[in-house]
């Protein structure tokens, strides 16, 4: 990932477009939490759309599902392929998520390029709302080709700031989007990306609940 700045800017972007209000239906069974149309990712001006449709960016469905100790989030696309088949280019996934009365977002985050993965976190620093504050963690995470998904794993403790949670706490707040960037990882290049596609949703999902997503990667 590129640095912390970086990583902020786009955090910050996201929040603008973010759902404010969740959905007061829950389900104790999920799967394909946030949908979005297949054929829509590509560039964007003005609301317009230019360009080809990007299949390794245009998400088509993303899912979050936890256990006892951690959290999985999901970014389905409509055919993801491999680092090989975007050269020169470096992809961005992000899955964002509020969880129970915690306000702040916590963001899940996978980068392909060329030269490698990393997949990541960023978890707001507690105590703080200083735009910038936000600090980024490894994670774990894959890229399934054959299964056209991005998956992240975070240790549930990183997501509830390691504070008890409540009988029945949801995730809500959901948001998944794409960008396309350049470079290589070791260089970084979150500065330089371009959003090409994003969805969200004010459906919840009951921490703990059964869910279509296999926790863990």
């Amino acid at each position: 990932m590129a640095g912390r700045r970086g990583a902020a800017w786009l955090l910050a972007a996201a929040l603008l477009v973010a759902p404010a209000t969740p959905s007061l239906a829950g389900s104790s069974s999920s799967c394909r939490l946030i949908q979005d149309a297949a054929g829509d990712g590509n560039d964007q001006l003005n609301g317009t759309r230019l360009g080809p449709n990007e299949p390794d960016l245009d998400i088509v469905s993303a899912d979050i599902a936890s256990n006892a100790r951690s959290v999985t989030t999901v970014v389905r696309l409509s055919n993801l392929g491999t680092a090989l088949e975007a050269a020169g280019r470096r992809n961005l996934y992000r899955f964002f998520f509020q969880l129970g009365s915690r306000h702040e977002y916590v963001v899940t985050l996978a980068t392909r390029s060329l030269d490698g993965e990393q997949f990541s976190v960023i978890v707001p620093t507690e105590g703080s709302d200083v735009p910038g504050t936000d600090t980024a963690v490894p994670a774990t995470g894959t890229f399934d080709v054959a299964h056209n998904e991005v998956r992240v794993t975070i240790p549930l403790s990183l997501a509830s700031g390691n504070h008890n949670m409540p009988h029945q706490t949801y995730f809500h707040n959901l948001v998944a989007d794409t960008y396309r960037g350049i470079g290589t990882e070791a260089a970084g290049g979150a500065n330089a990306s371009t959003s090409i596609d994003y969805a969200s949703t004010d459906r919840r999902y009951l921490a703990g609940s059964s869910s279509c997503v296999h926790i863990g990667t």
